[in-house]
């Protein structure tokens, strides 16, 4: 995985320096909600902005495993934990390359290529939810999950299939909606299915125990 990740890295800013020369003097780093350039950087910033990032993140995923709380540990070599960074990492490289090609004028509008994106990383990530152990950094980290095994794992394997299925709507869909309305899709598919997995999992978690209620002899 660590070649993986170095390639990713470098492969960014291998990007960056081989258009740096045709890249403008301030290069566009932000996007509002209508997808209009809100926020710009000197090149020799913007351009290695999201490489850094990249970098960044790999450290913290290095990290976290060795500053997990005990009985929430984070296996540093679970296939999940690695093809979660993997997947995140691709994620930044396929906007990192959207950048700088809307700094050259190349690229259509942003809000017709991150739902994509976003999509694909949903599909991607629906696929390694429910194989997460129980941690305080990444999944779906509520109060009743945090505090049960098995409302963890529950939540973990609806929250699969709900990652898929919005992923692939975020890819079918999107390119048929205006720019407006494909942001209004995008947040509303996002706080849909968060709100379904917080509920979901309180709902779980308050279940009555099947012991309840008996009599003993």
């Amino acid at each position: 995985m660590k070649l993986a990740v170095v390639a990713l890295i470098i492969a960014a800013a291998a990007l960056s320096a081989g258009v740096y020369s045709r890249l403008p003097a301030r290069v566009p780093t932000h996007w509002n909600a209508a997808g209009e350039i809100d926020d710009y950087q000197p090149k020799a910033v913007g351009a290695f902005l999201l490489p850094a990032g990249m970098l960044i993140l790999a450290g913290v995923f290095a990290a976290l495993p060795a500053i997990s709380p005990s009985g929430f540990d984070i296996e540093r070599r679970s296939r999940a934990y690695r093809a979660i960074l993997l997947i995140i990492l691709v994620f930044m490289l396929g906007l990192h390359v959207y950048a700088l090609l809307a700094a050259m004028n190349m690229a259509r509008s942003i809000n017709a290529v991150v739902p994509l994106l976003v999509g694909a990383l949903f599909v991607a990530l629906g696929n390694y939810l429910p194989k997460i152990r129980r941690n305080f950094f990444m999944g779906i980290r509520t109060p009743w999950t945090l505090a049960d095994e098995d409302v963890w794992f529950r939540t973990h394997r609806l929250g699969g299939v709900l990652f898929v299925i919005s992923g692939v709507l975020l890819m079918v869909v999107t390119p048929f909606l205006n720019n407006r309305v494909r942001s209004v899709f995008l947040l509303g598919l996002l706080l849909l299915v968060s709100l379904v997995l917080v509920i979901f999992s309180f709902a779980i978690y308050r279940r009555p125990d099947p012991g309840e209620g008996q009599v003993s002899p």
